[in-house]
Formats: structure tokens, C-alpha cells, sequence
């Protein structure tokens, strides 16, 4: 799926194999930013047969209908990834994204949204949640803008450098319970 809005102009594929050189160096060259909100990866995650390993355990969880994983390409660079993972029963699942530290604030996260948003609807699920911790202010802004509610506090949900930090989760119904 292509997304050309404005200045955004990117295509979503499916995580492949092809993706090694791309992933590797969009994950390094992002790796000081995304530890800012969230737990960092095993050392060797770093490598070519780390990246390698990692999209070769995706392809399996994908292929057991448990999860779909996407990278965001503009300018033959990966600037975002977006998944859909933990879907129960063709009903619901949790979506999860990571935007480069130069495309944040561009619109680049809440187009990844929409492009979940649009790949659980034509999937048939219908209702897709995320999680956001309270180091991530800006990623419930981009959730709220995507129509997506808050529906739970969770505190004290995860430690990120010695800090408690609160979970907030967020809903957004796809299907009206009439439609499905």
C-alpha cells in the first residue's frame, strides 16, 4: 500500500527477508532514540545474522496468523515499522509502530496507524488496541487522532531505567456489532 500525503510519500510491505540491509541499518541508526521509550534489544539484535534471526522469527509468528509485521519505505530507506500482533480469533488485535528519529513529528506515525487501522478492517478484525507508556506522550496523540479511546490505566506497567512508568491503553472498534 502506497501513502502520499503531502510530504509523506512512502510504501508499506510485508517484513521480508529482502529487508536485512535496510532493517539493520533503520534499527542502529535509531537505536539511542527508540531506548528513550522502550527496553533495548539484545546486543547481538545489532548484527546482520541478528536482524536476519529477528525477521525469520517474524515470518513464522506471520505465519501462524498471530501476527503481521510492515516496514515503511521511503527513498529505498525504512523510516517506520507497524504491526498488528497478538490477534485472537479474527476478532481483535494489538497494534505496535516505531517511526525513525528524523520522521517523527511528520505525520509518518499516525500514517502507520491508519494503515493498520485499514489493513485489521479489511482483515475482518474488530477491535484494535495499543499500549502507551507515559514516556510517550506523543504516541496517544496519534492514537486520539486515529479514533482511537482510552479505556484503562495500568500503573506502575513496565520499568524503563529505573523509572515506573504507567501504561495507558487505548481501543478503537472497527465494526459495528450489526456489520460483523
Amino acid at each position: 500500500m502506497s501513502v502520499d500525503n503531502h510530504d509523506i510519500a512512502m510504501q508499506f510491505e510485508a517484513l521480508s527477508q529482502e529487508h536485512v540491509a535496510l532493517l539493520l541499518q533503520f534499527e542502529s541508526q535509531n537505536r539511542d532514540y527508540f531506548e528513550q521509550f522502550i527496553a533495548p534489544r539484545p546486543a547481538g539484535f545489532y548484527t546482520e545474522a541478528g536482524v536476519q534471526a529477528h525477521i525469520q522469527s517474524a515470518l513464522a509468528q506471520s505465519g501462524e496468523r498471530g501476527r503481521q509485521f510492515y516496514v515503511a519505505i521511503k527513498e529505498h530507506h525504512i523510516i517506520a515499522r507497524a504491526n498488528l500482533k497478538r490477534i485472537v480469533d479474527d476478532h481483535y488485535a494489538e497494534i505496535g509502530y516505531r517511526v525513525s528519529e528524523r520522521a517523527a513529528g511528520s505525520g509518518v506515525a499516525s500514517a502507520c496507524v491508519a494503515f493498520l487501522v485499514e489493513t485489521a478492517r479489511n482483515s475482518g478484525l474488530q477491535t484494535l488496541s495499543a499500549i502507551v507508556m507515559s514516556n510517550n506522550r506523543a504516541s496517544e496523540r496519534v492514537l486520539r487522532k486515529n479514533q482511537f479511546d482510552w479505556v484503562q490505566s495500568q500503573p506502575n506497567a513496565h520499568m524503563h531505567r529505573g523509572d515506573a512508568l504507567h501504561g495507558f491503553v487505548y481501543q478503537r472498534r472497527l465494526l459495528d456489532a450489526d456489520s460483523g
